[in-house]
């Protein structure tokens, strides 16, 4: 019952018109690239075990993830016609990183079944599967809808015997109206028996690829289904009569679409009092934040004053996941001597605040002179006399480009006699600076002339006009 269940939905869904969005990133290692079976030149995985006998011809290599090759004995009876020791390999069952298998062969037991992955520029001789001395296990060209370099590898399937092999993985879905698509080649002429055992199972019913394998071409398959939740997608055949008359099936390309999927908004990045904070026009999501460098270094130093890229995207339940936000923040700006002038001074050490606070060391700088301190821009009534002193005292010229905040430090050393006035021609300052030394927060805006009020030992303040 379960089973007309599924068809009768499985029909009513392919009549549906699909919008669809990729979600693939649901599904681990959907492209079969990681983890392959064999390199290009025939080797495997790392072996742990070559000691378990399997028969007169074959050992059993286990490697390290239970992946499993039945390599030839040397000490085997029996001869290749040419009198030659065999040399196939016969049979393997690769486990597939993302991916459970389930196979009717008991472990470790190998022999006659060809499961696994393997990748598209594996070399013409580099797995015997026969021992004939010219029969070697082929791989097809890559399908048109992924022909890149990114695509590595697939997943091969192939057996006599009632050999079974089904590789399944379980995913969180939200609540949604789904397509799982794959492709499919078999490159065994003779090969028209078979099952494809590959279908979507959730909440109990079960929706079936209804496809054979036989195709002798890339042949697209697809499955539509509802998601409650967690789904069972499995890929997966299983073989009828001896191995010549099954399909030498290859799987590539698995996709996952949706429909009627809400997805986050891609979140913002904003600066404020030393921190990043994050925003999104989705309600209610949570963030989740990283921080990398954003050149790869292969050496084995990292430099800390590197550009590092701090990313951001933003997850919400029965929502996709938002794209991923990036701010790169550039800490080779924090070096001692920032104006580059061959002195660490005051100067340095504003521009260097300047630039943690998110600016860039040439918004705020200080050059030294004695403009600022006339006859002209004097106008306190006390002690005229200091005017004369006073331009002999290096003063300290603010310059502000653009507008905002920034931190300003008054240097020790730059001390007006009691009751002198010394200008600063930046724009507005609305803090009280009680000591010399000390870091405050100063808003700049434009148009208004600084000056500083030295009144005393016990501190100086900040006036502006």
């Amino acid at each position: 019952m379960k089973k007309i269940v599924a068809l009768l939905i499985g029909s009513v869904l392919t009549t549906s018109i699909f919008a669809q969005i990729d979600v693939t990133c649901f599904i681990q290692n959907a492209s079969f690239d990681e983890d392959l079976t064999f390199q290009n030149d025939g080797s495997t995985k790392e072996i742990v075990s070559t000691t378990i006998s399997l028969s007169d011809r074959s050992w059993a290599y286990i490697a390290v993830d239970s992946t499993l090759y039945a390599r030839p004995k040397s000490t085997s009876s029996q001869n290749r016609p040419d009198g030659r020791k065999f040399e196939a390999v016969n049979g393997f069952i690769g486990r597939v990183n993302g991916w459970k298998l389930i196979t009717n062969k008991i472990f470790p037991n190998c022999e006659w079944v060809y499961f696994g992955t393997l990748p598209y520029d594996l070399e013409s001789q580099a797995i015997p599967i026969a021992d004939d001395g010219y029969t070697y296990l082929e791989v097809p060209t890559k399908p048109n809808s992924n022909s890149s370099d990114d695509n590595i590898g697939a997943l091969y399937l192939h057996s006599g015997w009632g050999g079974r092999a089904v590789y399944k993985q379980t995913v969180k879905l939200p609540n949604a109206t789904y397509r799982l698509e794959y492709w499919a080649i078999n490159i065994n002429p003779s090969g028209t028996n078979g099952r494809n055992l590959s279908k979507v199972v959730c909440d109990g019913v079960e929706y079936v690829d209804q496809k054979n394998f036989s195709a002798q071409s890339w042949t697209k398959h697809s499955i539509e289904f509802e998601s409650t939740g967690d789904v069972d997608i499995e890929i997966g055949f299983e073989s009828v009569g001896g191995a010549g008359s099954n399909p030498n099936v290859f799987i590539d390309g698995v996709k996952l679409f949706a429909d009627n999927l809400k997805k986050c908004a891609t979140p913002t990045i904003s600066y404020n009092n030393g921190k990043l904070n994050f925003g999104c026009d989705t309600e209610g999501v949570e963030f989740v934040p990283s921080i990398s460098l954003a050149s790869s270094q292969h050496s084995n130093q990292i430099e800390l004053f590197s550009v590092y890229r701090f990313s951001v995207y933003a997850k919400k339940e029965g929502y996709l996941d938002s794209d991923v936000a990036s701010v790169n923040i550039d800490l080779n700006k924090l070096k001692g001597d920032m104006n580059n002038d061959g002195n660490i001074s005051i100067a340095d050490v504003a521009a260097l605040v300047n630039v943690i606070l998110g600016g860039s060391a040439s918004t705020l700088y200080y050059s030294v002179g004695t403009d600022a301190v006339t006859a002209n821009n004097y106008t306190t009534a006390n002690n005229a006399q200091n005017v004369s002193s006073l331009s002999a005292i290096p003063s300290t010229l603010l310059t502000v480009t653009t507008p905002g905040v920034y931190y300003i430090l008054l240097p020790d050393q730059f001390e007006p006699e009691v009751g002198g006035v010394v200008y600063y021609n930046v724009t507005k300052l609305n803090v009280n600076i009680p000591s010399y030394s000390v870091y405050r927060t100063a808003s700049l805006s434009s148009g208004v002339q600084i000056k500083r009020v030295n009144v005393g030992t016990s501190g100086s303040q900040i006036d502006y006009e």
